[in-house]
Protein backbone atom coordinates (compact mmCIF):
# COMPACT_ATOMS: atom_id res chain seq x y z
CA UNK A 1 0.00 0.00 0.00
CA UNK A 2 1.86 3.36 -1.25
CA UNK A 3 -1.60 5.90 -0.81
CA UNK A 4 -0.21 9.17 1.06
CA UNK A 5 -1.41 9.66 4.65
CA UNK A 6 -4.85 10.65 4.82
CA UNK A 7 -6.02 9.94 1.58
CA UNK A 8 -9.46 8.54 1.62
CA UNK A 9 -11.12 5.45 -0.07
CA UNK A 10 -12.98 2.29 0.03
CA UNK A 11 -12.35 -1.14 1.42
CA UNK A 12 -14.75 -3.97 0.97
CA UNK A 13 -17.05 -1.26 0.06
CA UNK A 14 -16.82 1.01 3.22
CA UNK A 15 -14.86 4.23 3.71
CA UNK A 16 -11.86 3.98 5.05
CA UNK A 17 -8.50 6.32 5.63
CA UNK A 18 -5.63 5.45 5.01
CA UNK A 19 -2.14 5.86 7.41
CA UNK A 20 1.09 6.32 6.16
CA UNK A 21 4.02 7.40 8.31
CA UNK A 22 7.17 8.85 6.99
CA UNK A 23 8.90 5.88 7.84
CA UNK A 24 6.74 3.20 5.43
CA UNK A 25 4.58 2.18 8.47
CA UNK A 26 0.53 2.00 7.24
CA UNK A 27 -2.45 1.20 8.64
CA UNK A 28 -5.89 1.59 7.78
CA UNK A 29 -9.27 2.62 10.13
CA UNK A 30 -12.88 2.18 8.41
CA UNK A 31 -15.63 4.94 9.18
CA UNK A 32 -17.59 2.32 10.32
CA UNK A 33 -16.73 1.08 13.79
CA UNK A 34 -13.55 3.79 14.06
CA UNK A 35 -12.24 0.11 13.45
CA UNK A 36 -8.67 -0.31 12.89
CA UNK A 37 -8.51 -3.10 9.68
CA UNK A 38 -4.55 -3.01 8.69
CA UNK A 39 -1.16 -2.48 10.52
CA UNK A 40 1.97 -3.07 8.69
CA UNK A 41 4.82 -1.51 9.97
CA UNK A 42 7.75 -0.39 8.32
CA UNK A 43 9.01 -2.89 6.28
CA UNK A 44 7.02 -6.05 8.29
CA UNK A 45 3.95 -7.71 7.15
CA UNK A 46 0.41 -7.46 8.72
CA UNK A 47 -0.03 -7.64 12.16
CA UNK A 48 -3.64 -7.69 12.11
CA UNK A 49 -5.76 -10.54 11.19
CA UNK A 50 -8.70 -9.88 9.53
CA UNK A 51 -11.02 -12.26 8.21
CA UNK A 52 -11.83 -13.46 4.64
CA UNK A 53 -15.54 -13.70 4.91
CA UNK A 54 -16.02 -10.83 6.96
CA UNK A 55 -19.65 -9.07 6.77
CA UNK A 56 -18.87 -4.95 6.71
CA UNK A 57 -22.71 -4.11 6.69
CA UNK A 58 -23.96 -1.34 8.49
CA UNK A 59 -25.42 -3.39 10.62
CA UNK A 60 -22.50 -5.91 11.16
CA UNK A 61 -19.94 -6.38 13.47
CA UNK A 62 -16.60 -6.58 11.11
CA UNK A 63 -14.28 -9.56 12.01
CA UNK A 64 -10.98 -8.88 12.87
CA UNK A 65 -8.60 -6.14 13.50
CA UNK A 66 -9.47 -3.17 16.25
CA UNK A 67 -13.18 -3.49 17.07
CA UNK A 68 -14.04 -1.11 19.55
CA UNK A 69 -16.39 -2.10 22.44
CA UNK A 70 -18.57 0.17 24.48
CA UNK A 71 -20.93 0.99 26.14
CA UNK A 72 -21.51 -2.89 27.42
CA UNK A 73 -19.04 -6.09 26.99
CA UNK A 74 -20.14 -9.41 25.38
CA UNK A 75 -23.56 -10.35 27.31
CA UNK A 76 -23.13 -7.93 30.81
CA UNK A 77 -25.47 -5.63 30.20
CA UNK A 78 -28.92 -4.84 29.15
CA UNK A 79 -27.94 -3.32 25.56
CA UNK A 80 -26.21 -5.04 22.64
CA UNK A 81 -23.72 -7.60 22.89
CA UNK A 82 -20.49 -5.59 23.00
CA UNK A 83 -21.98 -2.53 22.98
CA UNK A 84 -23.26 -0.10 19.49
CA UNK A 85 -20.03 1.74 18.95
CA UNK A 86 -18.22 -0.97 17.15
CA UNK A 87 -21.21 -1.36 14.20
CA UNK A 88 -21.73 2.84 14.62
CA UNK A 89 -20.72 5.47 11.55
CA UNK A 90 -17.76 7.24 13.37
CA UNK A 91 -16.63 10.83 11.69
CA UNK A 92 -13.05 11.65 10.82
CA UNK A 93 -11.91 14.73 12.43
CA UNK A 94 -8.50 14.88 11.24
CA UNK A 95 -5.25 13.09 9.83
CA UNK A 96 -1.88 14.37 10.15
CA UNK A 97 1.85 13.62 10.20
CA UNK A 98 4.44 15.11 13.01
CA UNK A 99 6.77 17.04 11.41
CA UNK A 100 9.51 16.12 14.09
CA UNK A 101 9.43 12.16 13.86
CA UNK A 102 7.27 11.51 11.04
CA UNK A 103 4.39 9.78 12.95
CA UNK A 104 1.17 9.78 11.19
CA UNK A 105 -2.30 10.08 13.48
CA UNK A 106 -6.09 9.70 13.03
CA UNK A 107 -8.38 10.62 15.06
CA UNK A 108 -12.22 9.88 14.54
CA UNK A 109 -15.35 10.72 16.58
CA UNK A 110 -18.99 9.25 17.71
CA UNK A 111 -21.57 11.20 20.00
CA UNK A 112 -24.85 10.83 20.83
CA UNK A 113 -27.57 10.20 22.80
CA UNK A 114 -27.77 6.18 24.65
CA UNK A 115 -30.70 4.85 26.31
CA UNK A 116 -30.38 4.80 29.95
CA UNK A 117 -30.85 1.07 30.35
CA UNK A 118 -27.38 0.64 28.38
CA UNK A 119 -25.53 1.12 30.90
CA UNK A 120 -26.00 1.18 34.95
CA UNK A 121 -27.30 4.34 36.09
CA UNK A 122 -29.37 6.00 38.56
CA UNK A 123 -31.17 8.64 35.29
CA UNK A 124 -33.92 7.57 33.33
CA UNK A 125 -34.18 8.83 29.95
CA UNK A 126 -31.63 9.41 27.41
CA UNK A 127 -27.51 10.06 28.27
CA UNK A 128 -25.90 11.53 26.14
CA UNK A 129 -22.05 11.00 25.32
CA UNK A 130 -19.16 11.14 22.99
CA UNK A 131 -16.58 8.77 22.15
CA UNK A 132 -13.15 9.56 20.72
CA UNK A 133 -10.30 7.17 19.05
CA UNK A 134 -6.78 8.22 18.11
CA UNK A 135 -4.59 5.96 16.55
CA UNK A 136 -0.95 7.16 16.11
CA UNK A 137 1.37 5.15 13.80
CA UNK A 138 5.35 5.75 13.74
CA UNK A 139 7.55 2.50 12.38
CA UNK A 140 7.29 -0.42 14.31
CA UNK A 141 4.64 0.46 16.93
CA UNK A 142 0.99 1.80 16.82
CA UNK A 143 -1.00 3.02 19.48
CA UNK A 144 -5.17 3.24 19.99
CA UNK A 145 -6.63 5.75 22.40
CA UNK A 146 -10.03 5.49 23.17
CA UNK A 147 -11.93 8.21 25.42
CA UNK A 148 -15.39 8.47 26.83
CA UNK A 149 -16.88 11.47 27.67
CA UNK A 150 -19.85 11.90 29.72
CA UNK A 151 -22.19 14.46 28.47
CA UNK A 152 -24.86 13.98 31.08
CA UNK A 153 -25.84 15.69 33.98
CA UNK A 154 -25.95 11.91 36.11
CA UNK A 155 -22.78 9.56 36.10
CA UNK A 156 -23.13 6.02 34.18
CA UNK A 157 -21.25 2.91 34.46
CA UNK A 158 -19.93 1.18 31.58
CA UNK A 159 -17.58 -1.37 30.06
CA UNK A 160 -14.80 -0.63 27.24
CA UNK A 161 -12.65 -2.48 25.47
CA UNK A 162 -10.07 -2.76 22.08
CA UNK A 163 -11.21 -6.59 20.87
CA UNK A 164 -7.43 -6.77 19.25
CA UNK A 165 -6.97 -9.41 16.35
CA UNK A 166 -3.58 -10.56 16.43
CA UNK A 167 -2.24 -12.20 13.28
CA UNK A 168 -0.43 -15.81 13.45
CA UNK A 169 0.54 -18.24 11.67
CA UNK A 170 -0.42 -21.09 13.58
CA UNK A 171 -2.32 -21.15 17.02
CA UNK A 172 -1.32 -24.62 18.43
CA UNK A 173 3.05 -22.88 17.88
CA UNK A 174 1.73 -19.13 19.70
CA UNK A 175 3.11 -18.03 23.12
CA UNK A 176 1.88 -15.37 25.25
CA UNK A 177 3.86 -14.15 27.74
CA UNK A 178 3.07 -11.80 30.82
CA UNK A 179 0.34 -13.18 32.41
CA UNK A 180 1.59 -15.67 34.50
CA UNK A 181 0.34 -15.53 37.82
CA UNK A 182 -2.73 -13.29 37.23
CA UNK A 183 -5.75 -15.09 38.31
CA UNK A 184 -8.32 -15.03 35.58
CA UNK A 185 -11.88 -15.41 34.87
CA UNK A 186 -12.82 -18.20 32.43
CA UNK A 187 -15.62 -17.89 30.52
CA UNK A 188 -14.94 -20.49 28.65
CA UNK A 189 -16.16 -22.76 31.87
CA UNK A 190 -18.57 -21.45 33.66
CA UNK A 191 -17.29 -17.92 34.45
CA UNK A 192 -15.00 -19.62 37.40
CA UNK A 193 -12.50 -17.50 39.23
CA UNK A 194 -9.01 -19.19 38.20
CA UNK A 195 -5.40 -19.02 39.98
CA UNK A 196 -2.77 -17.57 37.92
CA UNK A 197 -0.35 -20.20 36.12
CA UNK A 198 3.46 -20.27 36.43
CA UNK A 199 4.38 -20.50 32.68
CA UNK A 200 3.79 -18.92 29.56
CA UNK A 201 0.45 -19.15 27.90
CA UNK A 202 0.19 -21.91 24.84
CA UNK A 203 -3.34 -22.40 23.65
CA UNK A 204 -4.43 -25.62 21.98
CA UNK A 205 -8.13 -25.49 22.54
CA UNK A 206 -11.10 -23.11 23.16
CA UNK A 207 -10.12 -19.95 25.33
CA UNK A 208 -11.90 -17.40 26.34
CA UNK A 209 -10.18 -16.14 29.98
CA UNK A 210 -10.62 -12.37 31.62
CA UNK A 211 -7.53 -11.68 33.53
CA UNK A 212 -8.02 -8.80 35.86
CA UNK A 213 -5.86 -6.36 37.20
CA UNK A 214 -2.90 -6.16 34.52
CA UNK A 215 -0.04 -4.10 34.86
CA UNK A 216 2.96 -5.63 33.57
CA UNK A 217 3.82 -5.91 29.39
CA UNK A 218 2.22 -8.83 27.43
CA UNK A 219 4.18 -10.62 24.80
CA UNK A 220 2.94 -12.39 21.62
CA UNK A 221 5.43 -14.42 20.13
CA UNK A 222 4.98 -16.80 17.18
CA UNK A 223 7.55 -18.32 14.76
CA UNK A 224 7.95 -15.07 12.84
CA UNK A 225 7.05 -12.14 14.92
CA UNK A 226 6.88 -11.04 18.79
CA UNK A 227 4.98 -8.08 19.60
CA UNK A 228 4.82 -6.11 22.87
CA UNK A 229 1.62 -5.19 24.02
CA UNK A 230 1.36 -2.53 27.04
CA UNK A 231 -2.14 -0.65 27.86
CA UNK A 232 -2.95 2.23 30.16
CA UNK A 233 -6.11 3.03 31.81
CA UNK A 234 -7.55 -0.06 31.14
CA UNK A 235 -7.32 -3.12 34.30
CA UNK A 236 -8.02 -6.40 32.64
CA UNK A 237 -6.78 -7.96 29.32
CA UNK A 238 -8.74 -10.67 27.98
CA UNK A 239 -7.43 -13.42 25.56
CA UNK A 240 -9.85 -15.20 23.27
CA UNK A 241 -10.01 -18.01 20.33
CA UNK A 242 -13.07 -19.65 19.73
CA UNK A 243 -11.24 -22.88 18.71
CA UNK A 244 -11.87 -25.38 15.90
CA UNK A 245 -15.50 -26.59 17.26
CA UNK A 246 -16.61 -22.86 17.99
CA UNK A 247 -14.47 -21.11 15.19
CA UNK A 248 -16.51 -23.26 12.42
CA UNK A 249 -19.74 -22.47 13.83
CA UNK A 250 -18.91 -18.65 13.17
CA UNK A 251 -20.74 -17.60 9.66
CA UNK A 252 -18.32 -14.62 9.19
CA UNK A 253 -15.24 -17.14 10.38
CA UNK A 254 -13.09 -18.63 6.99
CA UNK A 255 -12.34 -22.40 7.65
CA UNK A 256 -9.73 -22.99 9.71
CA UNK A 257 -9.76 -19.19 10.44
CA UNK A 258 -9.08 -19.82 14.24
CA UNK A 259 -5.85 -21.22 13.61
CA UNK A 260 -4.61 -17.88 12.26
CA UNK A 261 -5.62 -15.39 14.98
CA UNK A 262 -5.71 -15.33 18.99
CA UNK A 263 -7.31 -12.02 20.49
CA UNK A 264 -5.15 -9.87 23.20
CA UNK A 265 -7.38 -7.55 24.33
CA UNK A 266 -7.56 -4.43 26.43
CA UNK A 267 -10.46 -4.27 28.55
CA UNK A 268 -11.71 -3.15 31.41
CA UNK A 269 -14.54 -5.62 32.19
CA UNK A 270 -14.67 -7.53 35.63
CA UNK A 271 -14.75 -3.85 37.83
CA UNK A 272 -17.02 -1.41 35.67
CA UNK A 273 -15.68 2.01 34.50
CA UNK A 274 -17.50 4.98 36.49
CA UNK A 275 -17.92 8.12 34.25
CA UNK A 276 -19.37 10.38 36.37
CA UNK A 277 -20.91 13.50 34.87
CA UNK A 278 -19.54 16.04 32.81
CA UNK A 279 -16.08 13.89 33.16
CA UNK A 280 -13.75 11.79 30.36
CA UNK A 281 -11.88 8.46 30.85
CA UNK A 282 -8.88 7.10 28.37
CA UNK A 283 -7.81 3.56 27.70
CA UNK A 284 -4.58 3.20 25.77
CA UNK A 285 -3.18 -0.17 23.98
CA UNK A 286 0.31 0.30 21.75
CA UNK A 287 1.93 -2.65 20.62
CA UNK A 288 5.67 -2.41 19.26
CA UNK A 289 6.94 -5.04 17.14
CA UNK A 290 9.91 -6.42 19.07
CA UNK A 291 12.11 -7.64 15.98
CA UNK A 292 11.70 -5.10 13.35
CA UNK A 293 13.40 -5.09 10.09
CA UNK A 294 15.94 -2.49 9.31
CA UNK A 295 14.10 1.11 8.50
CA UNK A 296 16.65 1.74 6.11
CA UNK A 297 16.02 -1.15 3.59
CA UNK A 298 12.38 0.39 3.43
CA UNK A 299 12.03 2.40 -0.51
Amino acid sequence: MHLANGERGLWQGIPVTYLRSTDGATAVIADHGAQLLSWCPAGATEVFFLSKTSGYQSDEAIRGGVPVIFPQFGERGNGKRHGFARTSQWHLLSVENDRDDGSATARLSLSGKMAATAVATAAGGDLEYALILDVRLLGHSIQISLTIENRSSATFQCHAALHSYLAVDDIGATTIDGLQEVSYVDQANGGISVEGQTEALRISEEIDRIYGNVSAPVWLETSTCKVEITQKGFHDVVVWNPGNDKGDQLVDMEKDGYRRFVCIEAASVLTPLIVEAGATWTGIQYFQLANPPLISAIT
